[in-house]
Formats: C-alpha cells, structure tokens, sequence
C-alpha cells in the first residue's frame, strides 16, 4: 500500500502537533483528525487534487457529498450562498457540537465537495485540537469520516492506523466524546428536516425550535447528504441484529458467537455491555470502538440486541440496518 502523504513530513504516523498537520494540509495533501463525533479524513476545501485524494484513499463513490468543516464562523458567507434564520437558531444551540446543516452553496465551492449539487452541508467540530487547527488554517477542510468506504467509522486514532496499515498521517485527538456521526439537518419551505440522525437526537433539535421535525426516509433523500447508503458502518464479520438476544436461532449454536449487549451484564465469556448503566450516550460512545474490536476476533457471527428506539437509541438503530448481515441466517 503506497504512502498516502506523497513526500513524507512526518514519523511516526500517529502525532499529537497540530503544526505538522496543517503543513501536511497546506501541501495538498490528506491528514486524519478527530474530532468529538468520529475521526475524518481532512483536505483544503478549495483544493481540487487534495480533494480528489479524499475519494480515493476511502474508495468512496464520486456522488456521495463531503462535509465542510469551519473553525470560525466567517467562512459562512463564502461558503453559503443563504442562511435561513432557522439555521442560525441551530448553529447557535449546537456549535460547536455533532450538527451538519444542508445549505445552498456560494460558486466558490468545488463541485469535488458539493458532488455536483447545489447545496454544501456544513459544520463546526467540538473538539478543542481540531478546532484550533482549523482556526489556524487559511481555509476549512473537508472530512468524511476515517472508514474505507460501508467500513465501520473510527473513534480512535489507533482504528484509523489499522484500516490504513500506518500509510496515513493521523493526528492524535483520544477517543471521541460523542462516537456517532453528525445529526444532518436541511431546510425544506423553512421547515427544518433531518436526513441523518447522529450525536444530536430529534428532541434536542425540536425543544431549541419549538416545532416537530421530520425525519426524511432513505428513497427521499438520495445522496444529498452522505452516510445514507443502505450498506453502511458495517464489520467483515455478518452482524445480525435481533429485538432480544435470547432469539439466537438454534441452528448457530455450533457457530462460534459474539453478543453485542445495549446495557446489562456480561453473562457469558464472548458478551460485550455498551453500558453497565443503561446510558444512551455511553452505548453511543462505545458502539462503533467494541464493534471494531469484536470483528477483529475471528468470530463467525456477531449478534446485537436492538437500542431503545428513542433518542440517540434512534441514531443508533440506523447505523445497525446500514452494518448488519444483508442475507439469509441459513447460509452462515
């Protein structure tokens, strides 16, 4: 696998100096970050070749969008070309935080970015290295999430260094706080919209709004904003998901299985709790880290319990039909 950072800047791969990626950014080239949602594969937004790296090191379809990423607000107006009022409401409550809004798109946006749409989806990070790095940079930066594409998404620096065999500069941010993507929101006739549920849970965004807001299903949406793909976030190991871990079905108890458990107790040897408490934000933080780490262990199954269907459980809930084994059980 070749070096994803053309002329070498740096050693070792994994670095805690915010310096050495803005020099790697500034010579178009692609650094990982983190950031309080997943780690993100960051480029100048204005770089068209640094851009393009971006899709190829992930192998990620040329029509699936990426998200800005800003570390000041005043890079809104050369992004955006309008700014309803409901979205400065939401920038105000939730940024910096977990919250990409759809916006339409100023002509100073690549069409690389935007995947040839007329809308930018847009966000400010809550990750205190990551926002000084871009408050330190004379552009923002695009970063999709550190997976190779349908992969599950990274929430370390070390998840990263395994998918990219220690070929990808990765600034060292720890664990990341909230370990789902972003909420993505647009404005629909000055309704607001959500097209991804994340970090961010649809109560949150209605009680900073005072009015309901829809969830806009899968066949709508198409590729406006990214992380919609029906196979998404998903292990090498079949994942199959079930309402209560008791419904394992006989015919795989000869096969060598993980359980997944929401919260609880660890009942037996290969049993992995997201949360003793029964916390919805810890499940959160840890769901995509135990995933990760169960696939590495050479099991022939992994069957998760199903998340409270309220909340972040909902957020939740869509990441295991995007990850989970599409086929019949009986050919496992």
């Amino acid at each position: 696998m070749p070096n994803f950072v053309t002329n070498a800047i740096l050693e070792p791969m994994i670095f805690n100096d915010i310096h050495k990626a803005k020099a790697i950014l500034e010579k178009g080239e692609v650094v990982a970050i983190p950031t309080e949602t997943v780690y993100g594969l960051a480029a100048n937004i204005f770089d068209t070749e640094a851009l393009k790296k971006i899709y190829q090191i992930k192998q990620r379809p040329a029509q699936n969008p990426l998200i800005v990423h800003i570390g000041q607000t005043k890079w809104l107006e050369v992004i955006c070309s309008e700014i309803p009022t409901k979205a400065y409401q939401l920038m105000e409550a939730f940024w910096p935080g977990p919250l990409t809004i759809i916006l339409p798109k100023t002509d100073k946006i690549n069409a690389i970015v935007s995947a040839n749409q007329t809308t930018v989806g847009v966000r400010m990070p809550a990750h205190a290295k990551t926002l000084e790095l871009l408050q330190n940079l004379d552009f923002p930066v695009a970063a999709p999430s550190a997976n190779p594409y349908t992969k599950i998404s990274p929430t370390t620096a070390q998840m990263v260094d395994q998918f990219y065999q220690g070929k990808l500069p990765i600034l060292e941010g720890g664990a990341c706080k909230s370990g789902l993507e972003s909420t993505i929101v647009a404005l629909e006739n000055n309704q607001v919209i959500c097209l991804r549920l994340g970090a961010i849970s649809l109560e949150q965004l209605e009680e900073v709004l005072g009015e309901p807001v829809s969830l806009k299903n899968n066949g709508q949406t198409q590729m406006i904003a990214p992380g919609l793909a029906k196979k998404h976030y998903a292990p090498n190991t079949p994942l199959v998901v079930l309402e209560q871990l008791d419904q394992i079905p006989i015919e795989l108890t000869n096969k060598k299985v993980a359980r997944i458990l929401p919260s609880g107790k660890k009942e037996h040897v290969n049993d992995f709790v997201l949360s003793t408490e029964g916390s919805l934000q810890q499940m959160a933080e840890n769901f995509y880290a135990t995933l990760f780490a169960v696939d590495q262990m050479n099991f022939d199954v992994i069957f998760i319990e199903k998340f409270p269907n309220t909340q972040l459980g909902r957020a939740l809930n869509d990441r295991l039909d995007r990850a989970k084994f599409q086929q019949e059980l009986s050919i496992l």
